[in-house]
């Protein structure tokens, strides 16, 4: 069984982050910046796609930095994160300004494409990474930025999820192996090789130019909410300046596809 429902306080942690209660994202920073290294923000008006947007709490990064936004729509497939974002967002939902889809990356549709599409960690949980590609690229009308593990090699990591673990599982820690050696509830955790990613974005859109950037991450946010002793279970932490959820080192790196 495949989990793609968060931890109850995790949902807390981001809707916090939203509300501007706890430090911005390290990365959330790093995204708004290399946007505008790029020239890629217009100082006029942006609509910006965020695929596996949590509480859209980039959101609040992209309004403090003062970028002009006529339309963000938020792509979640957790709808314990959507109904906070609903309730956090409700003025800008009202104004039109933000629309909120309950949707897994592959299948969601919307009737327009947006100038920017951002995808940050959360690349490396979904199930097919060309139907993700096709279906982001599909509503992209400029630019695509993901946030991801790349490397040199592709690993797909089976993550078990039990409750001992996650409070929406129902499979003991006892049982996490069926006869056959299958995890019984689990989710992914998936690096990509660049090489293969580049393949798979000349089959979906062979025009597009591809760059690598490197991560570069604030890893000030991490070290400031340990430090305010916020609750998370296996999150990360920084050593030697490498984020890491034991036992890994998170290979981060963004991957900007331009049309």
């Amino acid at each position: 069984m495949l989990i793609e429902s968060n931890l109850s306080e995790y949902v807390d942690l981001m809707a916090k982050r939203a509300l501007g209660q706890l430090p911005e994202m390290g990365s959330a920073i790093r995204t708004v910046e290399i946007l505008n290294e790029n020239n890629l923000i217009s100082k006029e008006e942006n609509s910006i796609l965020d695929v596996g947007s949590a509480t859209c709490h980039y959101l609040r990064t992209f309004l403090k930095n003062d970028i002009k936004i006529n339309l963000y729509a938020g792509i979640e497939i957790d709808k314990e994160m959507v109904k906070a974002a609903k309730s956090i967002w409700a003025d800008e939902i009202s104004k039109g300004k933000l629309i909120l889809n309950n949707s897994d990356v592959e299948k969601f549709s919307l009737d327009k494409q947006f100038d920017i599409c951002i995808c940050c960690n959360a690349f490396m949980y979904f199930k097919s990474p060309y139907r993700a590609l096709e279906n982001m690229l599909k509503h992209t009308k400029n630019n695509l930025l993901i946030r991801g593990y790349f490397s040199d090699k592709s690993y797909r990591i089976l993550r078990s999820q039990t409750s001992s673990h996650h409070d929406k599982s129902n499979v003991k820690e006892a049982d996490s192996f069926n006869l056959e050696g299958d995890l019984m509830s689990f989710d992914y955790w998936s690096i990509y090789s660049k090489e293969y990613i580049e393949s798979v974005v000349n089959k979906v859109s062979p025009k597009s130019r591809i760059k690598w950037i490197e991560d570069k991450n604030y890893l000030n946010s991490i070290n400031d909410e340990k430090d305010l002793n916020v609750k998370k279970r296996d999150g990360t932490f920084v050593l030697n300046n490498m984020e890491i959820s034991y036992p890994f080192i998170q290979p981060w790196e963004y991957l900007l596809i331009s049309l």
